[in-house]
């Protein structure tokens, strides 16, 4: 399946959308999608950022003008249009690879995060995520409580060793 039937264009990419991006790049982008159903999740097969998101160069080395993009966000300037000022590109699907622009929707950061927070449902470490069982550190940021009950607690422990002459490392 092409990409550009499942989005259903028409006409050639609108690859001026996005500053630097010619017909050849646009080309090269959508042969690094690995395109399913226009309602499933399209995974990005090029390189990736440490947390999952599609990295993708734009532009010459040749002349200077190359520079790395976030596939997400160069999808959703493909076929969408540009991105406005000040919103941030979620990913409906809660899915970093996925370039598919029906699970791509401009919002605000504030948006962005209180969506993700709504979609979580455990910490890093599993505990269930639910209204009491976390707490709001100084920084305004969401944590779980158990996981900094035992944060502190080992914190507390590792004091106690240096203060006895046990040394305390990890």
């Amino acid at each position: 399946m092409t990409v550009t039937k499942a989005i259903t264009l028409d006409q050639p990419y609108p690859a001026l959308i996005v500053a630097g991006v010619k017909g050849s790049d646009a080309d090269r982008f959508w042969s690094k999608v690995d395109a399913g159903a226009e309602d499933s999740c399209w995974h990005w097969t090029g390189s990736r950022h440490e947390r999952g998101y599609g990295l993708f160069r734009v532009g010459s080395r040749t002349d200077g003008s190359a520079r790395l993009v976030r596939a997400h966000r160069l999808a959703y300037e493909l076929t969408i249009g540009p991105i406005p000022d000040g919103l941030v590109i979620d990913h409906v699907c809660m899915n970093p690879p996925c370039v598919n622009p029906t699970h791509l929707e401009a919002v605000t950061q504030a948006e962005n995060m209180r969506r993700f927070a709504a979609k979580r449902s455990a910490c890093q470490n599993g505990h269930p995520w639910t209204d009491d069982s976390f707490v709001v550190t100084g920084q305004g940021h969401r944590t779980c409580a158990v996981c900094l009950s035992s944060s502190r607690a080992r914190a507390k422990e590792r004091r106690r060793a240096v203060l006895r002459g046990g040394g305390g490392g990890r």
